[in-house]
């Protein structure tokens, strides 16, 4: 998908900015080829403060967020790959799923809820009443 397509208000990157991009790039391919976990995931998070395009972001995060949970087993920093991923695509169903897993299993109601209530927005009409009686459930 093109800058373009994605709908954002991008500007074009500096020449220091794409040369950055490139050596990321180089490091992640060195990095995964080295079973390097920690190193990708830090280099994959520097290229999301460089693009402009929020569904570069969201693809980035995403493989950030998939690296913390097999590779590193880190929840928490999983957690905020799948948070930050939600805030340049709220309606990311994948993402609100793996988030809705990792709250349910850290018994951490209040944010299992909050992020149900952002799934609600997204089930169809005749869904919403029974997704709405589990969220009173736990609460």
């Amino acid at each position: 998908m093109s800058e373009e397509q994605s709908g954002d208000e991008v500007r074009e990157l500096t020449a220091d900015e794409t040369a950055e991009l490139e050596k990321l790039d180089d490091a992640i391919a060195k990095f995964e080829q080295q079973k390097r976990w920690s190193d990708m995931i830090r280099s994959i998070l520097k290229k999301t403060e460089l693009l402009q395009s929020s569904a570069q972001k969201v693809e980035l995060f995403r493989q950030a967020g998939a690296l913390y949970l097999e590779r590193s087993s880190n929840q928490a920093e999983a957690i905020k790959c799948y948070e930050q991923l939600l805030e340049h695509d709220a309606q990311d169903v994948d993402a609100i799923e793996r988030l809705k897993q990792m709250y349910e299993k850290r018994r951490d109601w209040e944010k299992l809820i909050r992020t149900m209530q952002r799934e609600v927005d997204l089930l169809p009409e005749d869904d919403q009443l029974m997704r709405y009686a589990e969220m009173a459930e736990l609460a």
